[in-house]
């Protein structure tokens, strides 16, 4: 007998184990009558209601007892009372105040039923709808809400209209900055769709509101204020998109001012200046060219994967980059037309001496200007002299003659 001992106790203890850790599901319980509940409540309205847990067979009677059950309650000044019946014995009675604690023991026939009164006011709320917890269950030994808990929604109706108020206010910005967007140029065409969708939805929720039907209200106001997030999402995206557009065409004037750099070095090199450090700086700035483009082509992949935020760094580096090659090149540019204009500059000749010399060429074309006028003046006076010559031998040989 004694031999047997240690097997009878390991047996018993099994049995023991195994009793003492079934784990109740909600197929161990009868379906608890829901309570009248209204669908809100204001702060400081009173509340009050009661249900009765059972179990669901005959088997689950044993099974209800050796465990715990926790009962809670969000509400103010509140008050829960308990009545625990065992099946076929006496009831126990306990009370408690915004959490009571109730010890089910072993008993031979098991658990009848455990009745719950709950009453309270309904706390203040700083936000629109909240959901409070009338009456919240734990069971040890139990699955995760093997019982029912028991909510209702609290309404705040200031914050309700201050809400409201600020889904007005940011719908007319955000219509004014997509107004402004569009006129000067940017693609806002799925922003104006969201904004139409919010204003929608924003006419619903404040014709809810006004209805008294405030959860309906609250689902129409979230959606409103979703699509005015995603409206904001389309703007920032819309002016993403044209600070890369800007930095392309900067990128194109660029490439323009490069141009006009390089034929100014052949300018230079032509004109027999020297030009090796220029064309070192403009194979720089090709480089950079090839390379800044290629980052606006990785911002333009970041936009479209809506990494918005490093789509935008990298563009306002990319026209950081741009800027100084700019600013080198119109340097540049002032510097080598400044000495092409030095090389092309005439040569200037010195200042004669004053000669007290004729000058044979004045002399010779005095000549050739007036000669023919000279040559006949001479021969007009060779002739009267001639005539003069004569007419004196005559005169003279006459007389004489006459003295003869």
């Amino acid at each position: 007998m004694l031999k047997r001992l240690p097997i009878i106790l390991a047996i018993l203890m099994l049995i023991w184990v195994v009793n003492a850790g079934e784990t109740l599901t909600k197929n161990n319980f009868a379906e608890i009558p829901s309570p009248n509940l209204k669908d809100y409540y204001f702060p400081g309205e009173e509340i009050s209601f009661n249900i009765t847990i059972k179990p669901k067979t005959e088997e689950d009677y044993t099974k209800l007892d050796e465990r715990t059950y926790e009962f809670y309650t969000d509400l103010e000044l509140a008050s829960l009372k308990v009545k625990l019946v065992y099946r076929n014995d006496g009831a126990i009675y306990k009370v408690g105040k915004d959490y009571l604690g109730l010890e089910v023991k072993q008993w031979e026939d098991g658990v009848e039923s455990i009745r719950v009164e709950v009453s309270g006011k309904v706390p203040y709320s700083e936000e629109r709808l909240k959901k409070i917890f009338a009456l919240r269950i734990e069971v040890t030994d139990a699955e995760s809400n093997v019982l029912p808990n028991f909510t209702i929604n609290v309404v705040n109706t200031d914050a309700f209209q201050s809400y409201i108020s600020k889904i007005e206010s940011r719908y007319a910005q955000l219509s004014n900055n997509i107004s402004k967007l569009e006129a000067e140029g940017y693609g806002v065409s799925q922003a104006k769709k969201l904004l139409k969708s919010a204003e929608l939805n924003l006419t619903k929720g404040k014709d809810y509101f006004n209805s008294k039907e405030y959860i309906e209200s609250e689902n129409a106001l979230m959606l409103a204020e979703k699509s005015l997030d995603r409206v904001e999402g389309e703007i920032y995206k819309a002016k993403v998109k044209g600070l890369l557009e800007s930095a392309r065409n900067k990128l194109d004037a660029l490439l323009l001012k490069l141009t006009e750099l390089e034929a100014l070095v052949i300018d230079l090199r032509n004109a027999g200046g020297s030009t090796t450090l220029y064309e070192i700086k403009v194979s720089r700035i090709k480089t950079d060219y090839g390379t800044l483009s290629s980052k606006l082509d990785n911002a333009e992949n970041y936009i479209n994967q809506k990494l918005y935020d490093d789509a935008r760094s990298l563009i306002n580096s990319v026209l950081d980059d741009i800027n100084k090659d700019l600013s080198e090149i119109d340097s540049m540019i002032v510097e080598v037309n400044s000495k092409i204009s030095e090389l092309e500059k005439p040569t200037e000749t010195a200042t004669p001496v004053e000669s007290f010399m004729p000058d044979i060429s004045a002399v010779g074309d005095y000549i050739y200007k007036y000669g023919k006028f000279v040559i006949v003046l001479v021969f007009l006076i060779v002739i009267v002299f001639a005539s003069y010559k004569g007419a004196k031998r005559y005169m003279k040989r006459r007389k004489w003659d006459e003295l003869k």
